[in-house]
């Protein structure tokens, strides 16, 4: 198995479980969605593990409540697309992590599953509830959007991640750990006088930031 993850620098997506029903022929348990039926061994137990960024390592103490997760989409895909599992999460307080979301997935196929963060903070983002179990079109909606940024102090920050991962066979549990990666990133700058008189810094200009952002970054990172 191997997991192939594009980091986003910015959004969201929301709610529904594949599995509509389930009931015994022959003893095996049967799972149904929109368009076919598979057999308990057509199935495989993903268990997705989500952090913030930077947030978990040492001296992490203090985050400010906008840059955590008051809302967490996962959206889970089909090869061609559809979609499998749209879960949206309101968490109402912040949170840096959210562990051990067990989803059932179809064996066999290589899915792609997006993290999606405040996206609430995101204006004109499309409602992403209507990409229920089975619908096409949740990528390229996704994808395909930018927005201007507007940070404010009560504004929770935009993160999201995208990651492809391959559910083979020879396994009935996948358990996975994936990080959202924020919107804004925050720069230190640190000045030393190397005159022998003292010096005041009375300016600082940073050029070339970009006016606009997209939910989803083209950046790839293989991973075994």
């Amino acid at each position: 198995m191997y997991c192939t993850i594009r980091h986003i620098l910015s959004l969201a997506s929301i709610a529904c479980l594949l599995m509509l029903s389930a009931c015994g022929r022959g003893g095996d348990t049967v799972f149904m969605d929109d368009e076919a039926v598979f057999t308990e061994e057509d199935m495989v137990t993903l268990v997705l593990n989500t952090d913030v960024i930077g947030m978990t390592r040492a001296g992490v103490t203090d985050v400010p409540d906008n840059e955590k997760m008051k809302t967490l989409r996962i959206v889970i895909l089909h090869p061609d697309g559809t979609v499998e599992h749209n879960k949206f999460i309101d968490f109402e307080s912040g949170q840096t992590e959210y562990n051990t979301q067990i989803f059932k997935v179809k064996n066999r196929e290589k899915k792609t599953i997006y993290l999606l963060a405040n996206e609430k903070s995101v204006n004109g983002l499309p409602d992403l509830d209507v990409y229920t179990s089975g619908m096409a079109g949740f990528k390229a909606a996704v994808d395909d959007f930018h927005f201007v940024p507007v940070f404010a102090q009560d504004t929770p920050i935009p993160m999201s991640s995208v990651y492809e991962i391959e559910i083979g066979t020879g396994t009935n549990r996948i358990e996975c750990q994936y990080y959202l990666v924020r919107a804004a990133t925050k720069f230190t700058f640190r000045f030393k006088n190397l005159w022998s008189y003292d010096m005041k810094v009375t300016g600082l200009t940073v050029s070339n930031i970009a006016d606009r952002m997209y939910p989803v970054s083209y950046t790839h990172l293989d991973a075994a």
